[in-house]
């Protein structure tokens, strides 16, 4: 994951350079104006157009530096970020935002507009994370049936501490259903994640479920 915000990050360092090179400013106008597939320019598109086109030089200068200040400031606070608690993930656009509040408009239409959404690769990352939690969850229930005969009255019997989702922050949620069970991450910034479970009708002369354990004499 520490990879893809690096790529991103570069990929923010790459437009930057791009915008402040010879030509870069009236792409970039123009995009701020709508002309890109015909969008109808906002009254921030067209006050950075005005701001843009009547800046000096060194004003521009100014405003690159910053925005590689930024990304670079930006993608040392993600570092941080992703070594805590995957619960606190979603605030990774608060750390773009809050990186300078006293930024002039130009500045920050700019910040906007080339800042990757480092959230979305957290979030991508958080939910593979889960949907993985709960086919190992999902492996422990089976265990318990195998040893049991039973699925557990409560996912901490056959979890134990696992039963906990570090995304929300709360227990992943475990309740059986007509023939089987679901598994659910939910309350966090991921919305609903559910893995369901149902047996597969067998009988002695029929395809057994391949989660029942093997019977004597098989492998």
């Amino acid at each position: 994951m520490l990879s893809a915000l690096e790529k991103e990050s570069d990929l923010t360092g790459s437009s930057v350079d791009l915008l402040f090179a010879p030509g870069g400013a009236a792409a970039f106008s123009n995009m701020a104006q709508g002309n890109a597939g015909g969008a109808t320019p906002s009254e921030s598109d067209k006050r950075f157009a005005k701001l843009f086109d009547d800046a000096t030089p060194q004003q521009k200068q100014s405003w690159r530096q910053s925005l590689l200040d930024s990304a670079k400031s930006s993608i040392e606070q993600m570092k941080l970020l992703i070594q805590g608690p995957e619960k606190d993930w979603n605030k990774a656009d608060q750390i773009v935002r809050s990186l300078d509040p006293n930024q002039d408009f130009a500045l920050s239409y700019l910040t906007a507009a080339l800042t990757p959404s480092y959230s979305q690769v957290l979030l991508a990352q958080g939910k593979a994370n889960t949907q993985l939690r709960l086919l190992g969850l999902h492996a422990r229930v089976i265990a318990y049936r195998w040893r049991n005969g039973r699925l557990p009255a409560t996912l901490q019997d056959a979890a134990g501490e696992l039963a906990k989702d570090p995304f929300s922050g709360n227990d992943f949620m475990y309740e059986a259903t007509p023939g089987g069970y679901r598994l659910l991450s939910r309350g966090s910034a991921l919305g609903d994640i559910e893995l369901r479970y149902r047996r597969q009708a067998g009988s002695a002369s029929s395809s057994r479920d391949p989660n029942d354990p093997p019977q004597a004499g098989q492998r």
